[in-house]
């Protein structure tokens, strides 16, 4: 896909479940103009290169860490051992020099960038995340759940159809509302410091759609958002919806 409009935000989807039926993540996310695909190491998907897309691995276990010089995610444990080595993951291959890691506070934060790694904030409130990019100097990436919708109920009821991304959500900071809503959001945090979003959306039938809506978070028209600033009238009832002809 062609980019009309620089990137002020590099967007990136967690991969999971999908809809049966629905074509590779890879396929889905390139055509929508995003950045990355990240996939968990023991997702047994095709990882091949689509356009410019950067498909990274993610891993929670040091044990896990492939010998591919893919662009590499770690989680969990494989994060906590990173920063307390300081060459987990470059020790396993000295090819590896794409590499980011979650990191929940300043300290965290710190040591990652003293080995060169991107720190993953979140999930978490709004606030909190504020608090950590302003602990960050150069490149740092925000990760949350998030579910679009026309308004913010639908937005609730397509979250609803996922249980486990609603329990994360639910624990943790989200991004969930209408796009405009969601927009005014990420641009708060670009404004702050952040300079990827990665998200994790709702295994629904209709996830080809909200690839292709949210692709708009990461695009030139997060420019034209102020945050608290007037939002858009709300937009009415599908034809046929509640009783109406």
């Amino acid at each position: 896909m062609t980019r009309s409009t620089p990137r002020l935000v590099h967007l990136g989807l967690l991969g999971g479940r999908q809809p049966s039926g629905s074509p590779p993540l890879r396929i889905l996310v390139a055509r929508a103009g995003w950045d990355s695909l990240w996939i968990p190491v023991d997702d047994d998907v095709d990882r091949t290169q689509v356009d410019a897309l950067r498909v990274g691995v993610v891993v929670d276990d040091v044990a896990q860490l492939p010998s591919a010089t893919a662009p590499l995610w770690l989680r969990g444990d494989a994060a906590r051992r990173a920063r307390e080595s300081g060459d987990a993951a470059r020790a396993t291959d000295a090819g590896l020099d794409d590499i980011s890691a979650d990191a929940d506070n300043a300290r965290a934060i710190e040591a990652l960038r003293g080995m060169a790694v991107t720190p993953v904030l979140g999930p978490a409130p709004l606030a909190q995340l504020l608090d950590l990019l302003g602990h960050c100097d150069g490149h740092a990436a925000v990760f949350l759940p998030a579910s679009p919708g026309r308004t913010e109920a639908e937005a609730r009821a397509r979250l609803a159809r996922d249980p486990v991304l609603e329990a994360a959500a639910e624990s943790a900071g989200a991004l969930v509302g209408t796009l405009e809503q969601c927009l005014e959001c990420v641009r708060v945090l670009e404004a702050a410091g952040m300079s990827e979003l990665r998200l994790r959306l709702p295994a629904t039938a209709d996830l080809a759609d909200v690839i292709a809506q949210m692709s708009v978070l990461g695009d030139g028209s997060l420019a034209s958002v102020q945050p608290g600033g007037p939002r858009s009238q709300a937009p009415g009832a599908p034809v046929g919806w509640g009783g109406r002809g």
